[in-house]
């Protein structure tokens, strides 16, 4: 449990990730992003793919491991906020 200041020093859960959860951020952070595999050398699959939403991922990882409302993720201080993020990306 981690204290949020920003929450009126509440206490907030983090989840475990579900593959729900991991789909529903995965699709997040590929939203818009192509993939073209023509000339890829199949014995060597080193494929940089960017990831083109990475805030919105975060944000929906969050959200969804901690079940915090639209309020109360909009009321998050930038420092709990990336506290919540960090935590959350630990969960794997």
């Amino acid at each position: 449990m981690l204290k949020v200041k920003s929450l009126d020093n509440k206490e907030v859960e983090i989840a475990e990730r579900t593959r729900k959860i991991s789909r529903e951020i995965n699709a997040a952070m590929f939203d818009g992003v192509d993939v073209d595999m023509n000339g890829i050398n199949p014995e060597n699959m080193d494929l940089k793919i960017p990831f083109k939403n990475i805030d919105r991922a975060n944000e929906i990882t969050v959200k969804l491991l901690t079940w915090l409302s639209d309020a109360e993720m909009d009321s998050l201080s930038e420092e709990d906020y990336n506290l919540l993020v960090n935590e959350c990306s630990k969960k794997k």
